[in-house]
């Protein structure tokens, strides 16, 4: 509480003259002083060292234990001709700040054959899917816990005495003698919407034939796909930085597709007679990648039962 009056102290007193320590709201008003001299309310029982007072470390609230697990299944097998190999695994990981959580789903598949002495086929296939929650902005005061928790202050909880989440009661607190106006940042976490899932897969597809002794053909397939969804819905009765709840509600969609084709066709040959040996190589390959990105965002919802 000191540390949150001295400075305004300190500026009002250094503007004029006729002021004086002693002067409260009413005289510092009017005798001109601006919003950033008064004393906030709320510090009253804290100068006055009441016992049992809110004493909130905000950035211990917005940070938890970050376990990670991970588990597999691997199976491999096969015979002379043929060979496989399947691995599937899932990763869970908890964010260090709070509603930041990440989990995967990802599998492999690996499967080769001889048809014939002279003809082989495979096929790779590596598809995965995420999701988890993130921040909405790297570096806002609307959005970014960490910086939110900077500006809080300890005078402040995170929830009310009957469990609910407390609902703007900085900007609140704050507005008439413009402190920090900033949201309470567990509430921000825990009431909007930052989820993404991301899908991958990666295949590819070859035929090897020997056409004559030495002499061998190989066609390949490949594709990779990825396709990231973005969800954002900030409702309104949240605030944000220097607007209380009820505000404005804001939402936004970000959609992006990336398709990746990969054909190659190769011919080799490799040939010894006696001291004589011709290794030669030649092919043909086409590429081709499509990206395809939407942004939608709208406001003023009629309510928050209409999400994104």
């Amino acid at each position: 509480a000191p540390f949150e009056k001295t400075p305004r102290d300190n500026n009002y007193l250094f503007k004029a003259s006729n002021r004086r320590i002693s002067d409260n709201n009413v005289t510092i008003i009017s005798k001109g002083a601006s919003l950033r001299e008064l004393i906030p309310d709320y510090l009253a029982p804290y100068l006055a060292k009441q016992p049992g007072l809110t004493d909130t470390d905000w950035l211990n609230t917005v940070m938890k234990p970050a376990p990670i697990s991970q588990t597999s299944l691997n199976v491999t097998g096969g015979s002379d001709k043929s060979k496989y190999a399947f691995t599937m695994s899932y990763f869970n990981q908890k964010g260090l700040v709070i509603g930041t959580d990440y989990e995967k789903f990802s599998t492999s598949i690996n499967l080769s054959t001889e048809l014939t002495d002279k003809w082989k086929v495979g096929v790779t296939m590596t598809p995965s899917y995420a999701t988890g929650t993130i921040n909405a902005a790297e570096n806002s005061r609307s959005y970014n816990p960490l910086q939110m928790a900077t500006a809080m202050y300890p005078f402040f909880k995170p929830y009310n005495d009957d469990g609910s989440l407390a609902i703007s009661q900085q900007i609140l607190g704050n507005t008439a003698t413009d402190g920090a106006l900033v949201e309470n940042p567990v509430a921000v976490q825990e009431m909007t919407n930052r989820k993404y899932t991301l899908f991958k897969t990666f295949g590819n597809i070859f035929t090897e034939l020997e056409l004559l002794k030495g002499l061998k053909y190989r066609l390949s397939v490949g594709g990779d796909y990825s396709n990231y969804e973005y969800n954002f819905f900030d409702p309104s009765t949240v605030g944000a930085y220097r607007a209380a709840a009820p505000d404005v509600t804001f939402a936004n969609r970000t959609e992006y597709i990336r398709k990746n084709y990969l054909i190659e066709n190769l011919l080799s040959f490799d040939r010894k007679w006696g001291n004589h040996r011709i290794d030669a190589i030649g092919g043909q390959s086409f590429q081709q990648e499509d990206n395809t990105q939407l942004l939608t965002e709208a406001t003023g919802f009629p309510d928050n039962s209409i999400r994104n």
